[in-house]
């Protein structure tokens, strides 16, 4: 034994000191005072903080409570102590004293965590690359836009608190605990004869407060004592549609318009603990109301505040414009003496300018299609400073859902967003968009249909919308069998679906495009491999047909592709195109004679570099040919008109007497859509001379 220790002795040593020196790095690192710690976790990001590519995923803020920078490289980030499955973190530092921000999502993103985090509850763990667990914390229900944090940092005391994303939560506001209850109404949502007494209840012990103008109940609404008497209210006085806080075509209604009863109600305990709020909507008497029938029925409440209130609502001029005033900027007018793109809280765009909304669905019968927790924002370009304004409706994980439960426009497949579209600057027929969806559908481009329905906001008639389909990652799959993850969409030169660098691939088109010899037989044809040239034939001829040149192409343009290419028949990588908004397009017998082409091919990078292509021109005219003897044949088109302007006259009448109050009638609904009619009677006659025209010129026409 001896002679092994004095042989081995270094050996010996060598092993002593390592242990000492790891016992001594263990000891130092584990200590309380020098580890990792995680600070805050944010289960339903709503608005909180964006990651680099625009989108708000969950996140994980981790503090570093020492004065040197940690390397966390190699450590592991899990949910649901599965410790053996959770994320590698790549490269990263916490700085001394500071804080770091993981954002944690399902989809596939670079440094982000690849799991999402249940707002119901749920625990995230912290470990080493071997193993040994830093930091661990069990999460309860989480509400939108709150946080389980420490309430200071390192502190062992956690708290539901306010997000404060990087910064320290010694300021932040603890919230008060939920109170687990519900409210239950005697009767649904729904359509009733006659007038009803609503009973509500709730568990032993606890106070029911309700309101009837869709705000969110709070310790100083009303208290429920007894059943209320639910009846029509179309009678009583206007409140949000009697606003005129608008910029442009402000004609309140002289009468008061269609109502409905909107009651929202939570429970209370005694030291003011709030259940979740509950919402129904009642339409009393609409048996009577003829213009009803056979219309689809949709219902938005929510809290006037976010809507309609001078800081924060959405719908109004607000602040926002009282800031530009203040400023003494100049106003911008078109030639017609209109303040189109006057600054409000209307044009605030993204997160920040999202309300929760209870939408409710009634479908032709004014059963109930769908309820649902949506988030809803403003749509549109200078639309948006009508005094009917459009809507995006999203469905997220955050309001409990993140696709809607049914699809309203296909039935099919999982949809994460909806429209209700108010027809934007087609003020007259509501009609285009449709009319030219309807024509396009079968063709080679994307287009966005949609039915007909009544809307009401927070229980006031709000005209005639489309509830329409939007471009969205699952509008992609649906529609072409395509992997969602995998979908890429351009929408005016932006990156409106997929994530921002994959707009690369799009200035590479373009970059490409514009300096090619697209005349070259052999360049056109490479070309044609990178843009499916169908369906860019299908919509640079029908956009022309129709006299489409007040704002496009310089804007309302789209286009999508794979960004991966696969087997499928639309995995091939090449960029397609998408039709939406044109309901400002010139189709009316004052334009029936544009020359569209000559205007637009010499704005648009893309056309102006094709029409070099004497291949190309043979290819356009040939096409334009064909759409216009068969898409476009007039019968077949204004049969379309006359189809849509019979669903939608009904309802037309109420519209115009809410947003012209007498300065338009029905009559005036009905001489345009003849003169929509008689655009394309007459239309070939005179576009069909131009494209010969233009697709016959010889080449130097279209240098640059």
């Amino acid at each position: 034994m001896r002679i092994f220790l004095k042989r081995h002795l270094h050996v010996v040593l060598l092993l002593f000191l390592t242990c000492v020196i790891a016992a001594s790095i263990c000891k130092s690192f584990w200590s309380s005072d020098k580890h990792i710690l995680i600070n805050e976790v944010c289960a339903s990001n709503l608005s909180t903080v964006s990651d680099n590519y625009g989108r708000y995923p969950d996140w994980i803020e981790l503090y570093n409570p020492t004065s040197t920078d940690i390397s966390i490289e190699g450590w592991r980030l899990s949910r649901n102590k599965a410790l053996d499955s959770g994320w590698t973190i790549d490269k990263k530092t916490v700085p001394a004293n500071g804080y770091l921000l993981i954002f944690a999502d399902s989809d596939d993103v670079d440094g982000e965590a690849d799991f999402s985090i249940s707002s119901e509850g749920t625990a995230i763990s912290l470990t080493t690359s071997f193993g040994q667990v830093i930091d661990e914390v069990e999460i309860p229900h989480l509400k939108p836009d709150t946080v389980w944090g420490r309430i200071r940092d390192g502190d062992s005391n956690w708290s539901r608190l306010t997000p404060t994303p990087l910064e320290s939560n010694n300021g932040a506001r603890e919230l008060r605990d939920e109170l687990s209850a519900s409210v239950s109404f005697s009767k649904e949502s729904g359509f009733y004869d006659k007038a009803f007494e609503l009973s509500m209840s709730t568990e032993n012990g606890l106070r029911i407060r309700y309101t009837l103008d869709g705000s969110e109940p709070s310790a100083d609404s009303q208290e429920y004592t007894g059943p209320i008497r639910i009846d029509d209210v179309s009678s009583e006085p206007n409140v949000y549609s009697a606003s005129e806080d608008a910029a442009v075509r402000i004609y309140p209604p002289k009468k008061p318009v269609d109502k409905a009863v909107v009651v929202r109600a939570a429970a209370f305990d005694e030291s003011g603990k709030k259940s979740d709020s509950y919402t129904a909507v009642y339409f009393v008497g609409y048996d009577k109301k003829d213009k009803y029938s056979g219309m689809s029925v949709v219902s938005l409440v929510s809290d006037p505040e976010g809507l309609f209130s001078f800081d924060n609502g959405i719908y109004v001029l607000g602040k926002t414009y009282a800031d530009y005033v203040s400023s003494g900027a100049e106003k911008t007018y078109d030639k017609a003496g209109i303040w189109w793109w006057t600054p409000g809280n209307y044009h605030l765009r993204g997160r920040q300018a999202e309300r929760a909304a209870e939408a409710t669905f009634f479908d032709e019968d004014h059963s109930i299609e769908l309820t649902q927790r949506l988030g809803i924002r403003i749509k549109g370009g200078g639309s948006r400073g009508y005094a009917q304004k459009s809507f995006n409706l999203f469905a997220r994980g955050a309001y409990g859902d993140p696709y809607l439960k049914k699809n309203l426009i296909t039935g099919d497949r999982k949809e994460e967003a909806v429209s209700l579209f108010s027809g934007g600057d087609d003020l007259d027929t509501k009609l285009k968009d449709m009319l030219f969806a309807g024509i396009m559908k079968d063709s080679s481009d994307a287009v966005l249909e949609g039915r007909p329905a009544a809307v009401f906001l927070d229980g006031e008639y709000w005209g005639l919308y489309w509830i329409a389909q939007k471009y969205s990652k699952t509008y992609f799959a649906d529609k072409y069998g395509v992997d969602e993850k995998n979908v890429v969409m351009i929408k005016n030169d932006a990156v409106g679906v997929g994530n921002a660098e994959d707009k690369a691939l799009y200035d590479e088109l373009t970059t490409y495009v514009t300096h090619a010899d697209l005349d070259d037989p052999a360049v056109y044809e490479e070309f044609k491999k990178r843009v499916d040239i169908d369906s860019l034939l299908d919509y640079y001829t029908a956009q022309i047909y129709i006299a489409h040149t007040n704002d496009w192409p310089g804007s309302n343009v789209g286009m999508w592709r794979v960004r991966e290419k696969g087997s499928g028949e639309y995995e091939d990588g090449k960029w397609r195109f998408c039709i939406f908004d044109v309901n400002s397009t010139s189709m009316d017998i004052e334009n029936v004679a544009l020359d569209s082409l000559t205007e637009v091919s010499g704005k648009n990078w893309l056309l102006k570099s094709l029409m070099k292509s004497e291949q190309f021109r043979k290819d356009f005219r040939e096409h334009f040919q064909k759409i216009s003897s068969d898409l476009f044949e007039a019968q077949k088109v204004n049969s379309k008109i006359d189809e849509l302007a019979e669903l939608i006259r009904p309802q037309m009448e109420l519209t115009y007497e809410r947003y012209y109050s007498g300065q338009k009638t029905i009559e005036d609904f009905d001489a345009k859509v003849d003169e929509l009619k008689e655009f394309f009677e007459k239309r070939y006659e005179y576009i069909s001379k131009d494209v010969e025209k233009n697709c016959t010129r010889e080449r130097r026409g279209y240098e640059r």
